[in-house]
Formats: C-alpha cells, sequence, structure tokens
C-alpha cells in the first residue's frame, strides 16, 4: 500500500479493550518491525474522533472475530456511521452487519483479505472523484440511519400491529 502511496499516514483510534491487549501489542510491534513508524500512529482514545474522521480522506474498518473471542461480532459499527454522516468514505471488511449499514455507500472487501484491502484503499486514495461520490452516498444513507427515523418507523409498526 505505501509502496503504491508513500505520502498515506495511518491512524488508530479508540482504546484497547482489555481483552485485546496482547493483539494490540503485536499490531503495535508489527508496524515497528516494518518500519512504519512515520506512516502509523497510535492515538489511543479521543474525545475529537468524530472531528478526526471528519479530516481523514477514508476510513477503514476492519473488525473481525478473533481468536479468544468466541461468538463476538462487530454490531453495527458506530464509527462507520459516524464516518457516512460527516462525509468521509469507508473501506470495511464485509461483515454483514457492516454491508447492512453502509448498504452500498461504501467499498466491500472480504473479510482478512489484506490484498484486497490494500488495493482499495489505494485505489480510492488516487480518486478524489469515487470518494466524493461515496462521501456524498453516505451522507444520503446517514439521513436513514437518524435515531428519530428511526424511532418513528417503530412506532408506525406497533400502529401497524395494534390496527389488526
Amino acid at each position: 500500500m505505501l509502496a503504491a502511496r508513500p505520502d498515506a499516514r495511518f491512524v488508530f483510534v479508540g482504546g484497547v479493550d482489555p481483552h485485546g491487549a496482547r493483539y494490540a501489542e503485536e499490531v503495535r510491534g508489527r508496524a515497528a518491525a516494518l518500519g512504519l513508524e512515520g506512516a502509523v500512529s497510535f492515538l489511543g482514545h479521543r474525545d475529537d474522533a468524530v472531528r478526526l474522521i471528519a479530516g481523514a480522506d477514508l476510513l477503514l474498518v476492519t473488525s473481525r472475530l478473533l481468536p479468544g473471542f468466541h461468538g463476538w461480532r462487530e454490531g453495527g459499527p458506530l464509527v462507520a456511521a459516524e464516518a457516512l454522516h460527516v462525509g468521509t468514505p469507508v473501506v470495511a471488511y464485509d461483515d454483514p452487519a457492516v454491508v447492512e449499514l453502509l448498504d452500498g455507500c461504501g467499498a466491500v472487501v472480504p473479510t482478512g483479505d489484506v490484498e484486497s484491502l490494500a488495493r482499495t484503499t489505494a485505489a480510492l486514495l488516487a480518486s478524489p472523484e469515487q470518494r466524493s461520490t461515496l462521501a456524498a452516498c453516505g451522507r444520503r444513507r446517514a439521513l436513514d440511519l437518524r435515531l428519530d427515523r428511526a424511532v418513528a418507523e417503530l412506532v408506525d409498526v406497533y400502529r401497524a400491529v395494534a390496527a389488526r
């Protein structure tokens, strides 16, 4: 990925899950072993995370089931919804919850396929037009994800059931 886009910078935002502390250390160690210190930053928890997302060219959602986390799945990642809302294009693994959330307004690659993830990321970084298209789609999709709309739709369902 960096061979194609040597100016790319990757930022990991968010606290480390206590159950995944060893994995987080492995990721940091791997980045250091590959000499990526200048391209990768680990910021930890940030209160301004949405602002950082808004300033990013892309958001990568690469959550996946890890060994030892039996049964845990990403429920509907808030970070992807936040990215849609602020118009930051999303590249994600094809977890069903993420695919449903994006609803065609993001780029999806097979879970764990790092080469596809890198190719898709590089292609989007090279194409402001594609990023703009995904951003516009994401903003429209974010309107469907608003709580007031979800509550109104739920009320309509209850009314329809009660009317029967």
